[in-house]
């Protein structure tokens, strides 16, 4: 298929649009859209329940962090060990938009290595989630406008922005997970361990430092299945972030460069 005049800014939107007009490929990415704010707000609950009533059943939502972080795992590994390796089925992978994963894996590469978003991931309610939101709502904004130069019209600019939006911070957030879950207690020895110039043991850790806004623990699950709720939503925005423009980066497209 010929590819539009002019390039791409973001080839993740040219990507989508493609996806969008090949069938079957086209209602499964539509269904995988259209679904995935349900699957965000499944993926929060466990989060979400703990910072309302953590202290009310701990083991409770310890045991629901850790069967959130179970079931990430053994669902990345039946795609990749069962779907690709052994069947070759490549359908969800396209209906994905794999370059908004590749984007974010590549995102993920100096935010989770940097020390730096650990500590701000230490912080109170209002800078993380103020930094979370600037950084979603310009990545929100240049979707939006490349989409819009695009189509034209604003409403179905926005639809088809706000969709691809919510799918890249669905996969971000996975990852986030999965990523944390395995490497996150090394970061934690790292970063969050050293008190007075002395290496607390990792049982320390978890009630050393205030929780986010008095309620949501730092670190939530049972040992080895870890979750870490603070580092991964900040992560969650970061990565996507910076994933998308350095695919810009990778085009060696200027930021404006119109679809």
């Amino acid at each position: 298929m010929a590819r539009p005049v002019g390039g791409s800014a973001i080839p993740l939107l040219e990507e989508a649009a493609h996806l969008l007009r090949r069938a079957p490929l086209a209602t499964l990415v539509c269904h995988l859209v259209g679904t995935t704010p349900l699957a965000l707000g499944l993926l929060l609950l466990p989060f979400a329940g703990a910072a309302i009533a953590y202290d009310r059943a701990p083991l409770l939502f310890d045991l629901a962090a850790s069967s959130e972080v179970l079931v990430v795992m053994v669902g990345a590994f039946w795609y990749l060990a069962y779907r690709f390796a052994w069947k070759r089925d490549l359908t969800f992978f396209h209906a994905s938009v794999p370059r908004i994963g590749a984007g974010i894996i590549v995102g993920y590469l100096p935010v989770f290595l940097i020390d730096e978003v650990w500590d701000l991931s230490l912080r109170s309610e209002f800078p993380l989630a103020a930094v979370s939101v600037l950084i979603g709502f310009a990545t929100l904004l240049y979707l939006y406008v490349e989409v819009q130069r695009r189509l034209g019209d604003p409403k179905e600019a926005f639809a088809r922005a706000s969709g691809i939006f919510l799918l890249g911070v669905l996969e971000s957030a996975v990852f986030g997970i999965l990523v944390t879950s395995i490497l996150g207690r090394f970061m934690v020895y790292r970063n969050w361990a050293t008190l007075n110039q002395q290496t607390l043991p990792f049982e320390m850790i978890r009630d050393l430092y205030p929780r986010f806004q008095d309620a949501l623990p730092r670190i939530l699950g049972i040992d080895p299945l870890l979750a870490f709720p603070t580092a991964v939503f900040f992560m969650t925005f970061t990565a996507f972030f910076v994933g998308v423009f350095l695919q810009l980066l990778w085009e060696d497209l200027p930021i404006t460069e119109p679809l």
